[in-house]
C-alpha cells in the first residue's frame, strides 16, 4: 500500500508541476487597450498621477542659504535669495548664528552658538538680526512655502 502512494504522487507531483509550468509559460492576458474613451466620470492616469503627487506633498518649493556677518558688521541683514516666495504661504526655520574666526587652526574655527531672529521676509529678500560678537557669524535658513 505504501509504495502505491508513493508512485501515485511521484506521478502527480510531476504532472502538476508540468502543467503550472507550461500554463504560466503559455498563458495570455487580456489586452491592455482600453476599449473606449475615458468616461466623464473616469480619470486618467496622469490626472491621478498629479492628484497624488499633490497629496504626498503639500510643500511647494524649499529655498536655502547661508548669510554672513562679518566681524564689525551689523548685527541685522538682509540678503536676496532666488526663486522668489510667498511670504503668506511661507515657514522660515533659522539654525542658531555660529561664531566663526577665520584666523584660528582648523580646530578651532568654529566657537560656539548664539541667537538669532528673522526681521523681515519679502518675496525675494530675508532679514536676519544676530547677538553682537567680536567674531564672524553664520546663520543658516531654510524658507518652506506651502501650497
Amino acid at each position: 500500500m505504501e509504495s502505491k502512494k508513493k508512485d501515485i504522487l511521484l506521478t502527480v507531483i510531476p504532472a502538476v508541476l508540468l502543467f503550472t509550468a507550461f500554463y504560466c509559460l503559455t498563458g495570455k492576458a487580456g489586452s491592455l487597450e482600453p476599449y473606449a474613451a475615458p468616461q466623464p466620470t473616469m480619470v486618467t492616469l496622469d490626472q491621478l498621477s498629479t492628484q497624488i503627487a499633490e497629496l504626498s506633498s503639500p510643500v511647494k518649493k524649499v529655498v536655502r542659504g547661508v548669510i554672513t556677518f562679518e566681524k564689525g558688521q551689523s548685527v541685522e541683514l538682509a540678503q536676496t535669495f532666488s526663486p522668489a516666495v510667498d511670504p503668506t504661504r511661507s515657514v522660515v526655520l533659522l539654525n542658531d548664528a555660529i561664531v566663526f574666526n577665520p584666523d584660528s587652526t582648523p580646530d578651532d574655527k568654529w566657537l560656539f552658538r548664539c541667537g538669532a531672529c528673522l526681521i523681515d521676509l519679502t518675496d525675494s529678500q530675508i532679514t536676519v538680526q544676530v547677538e553682537e560678537h567680536a567674531a564672524d557669524q553664520k546663520v543658516g535658513y531654510q524658507i518652506i512655502e506651502y501650497k
